[in-house]
């Protein structure tokens, strides 16, 4: 997996940091890593939505070096797919992953 977590950059007014690292009441962590964690969408659009989130702050993709952010997304889709899998979601038309 990535070290991104060297670098670990929170930004207290982002509300994915605040609930990432624990600092909101009632949001239950479905995963968690060194630099992931994984919540249900509070508005979801279909039975099972997820986010994965980061630790660390990413203000936008643009400040990603390239090799930091392949390795990111690579992270992620393994992570989202084992964390889906335990889920018992392998039907590949119930499985979607989308970066926003």
């Amino acid at each position: 997996m990535g070290d991104q977590n060297e670098d670990k950059v929170v930004d207290n007014k982002c509300i994915f940091c605040n609930i990432s690292n624990k600092m909101t009441a009632n949001t239950q962590l479905l995963y968690e890593d060194d630099n992931y964690v994984i919540i249900r969408d509070i508005r979801p659009v279909v039975d099972h939505h997820y986010l994965l989130i980061t630790k660390s702050h990413i203000k936008n993709v643009k400040q990603m070096k390239t090799r930091e952010g392949i390795e990111m997304i690579k992270d992620m889709k393994r992570i989202g797919l084992q964390f889906m899998s335990d889920q018992t979601l392998t039907d590949e038309l119930q499985l979607r992953q989308v970066f926003t």
